[in-house]
């Protein structure tokens, strides 16, 4: 029995093939006919990673104010005697950025 991997891996290579020579004019087209996800098909064609089409980056360090920022927000948790659970952690570091950064339109 064939892995399911690379029988995934075949339908692109032959969907690309028909594509190249001409057999579709579009690459939607192309995708459809081999059973192949359209956003995969056109990554593979464009050689991009679909996965970080658009995205911000996820991991960037806090800069001095930011870090304050949870710095505080942790303080304050403790004064109000709540116990700091890592998501709420998380939540304040990745709401603050957001708050203390310019605005760019790309980013959200």
């Amino acid at each position: 029995m064939e892995d399911y991997g690379d029988a995934y891996e075949d339908r692109i290579q032959r969907a690309l093939e028909a594509y190249n020579h001409g057999g579709f004019k579009s690459l939607c087209a192309a995708a459809h006919s081999h059973h192949v996800p359209d956003p995969r098909f056109h990554a593979r064609v464009t050689m991009t990673d679909p996965r970080k089409a658009g995205r911000p980056f996820t991991n960037k360090r806090l800069n001095k104010e930011q870090e304050a920022a949870v710095r505080l927000c942790i303080k304050r948790y403790d004064d109000l005697g709540f116990s700091d659970w890592p998501q709420m952690i998380h939540n304040a570091a990745t709401y603050i950025p957001r708050v203390l950064e310019p605005w760019t339109p790309h980013a959200y």
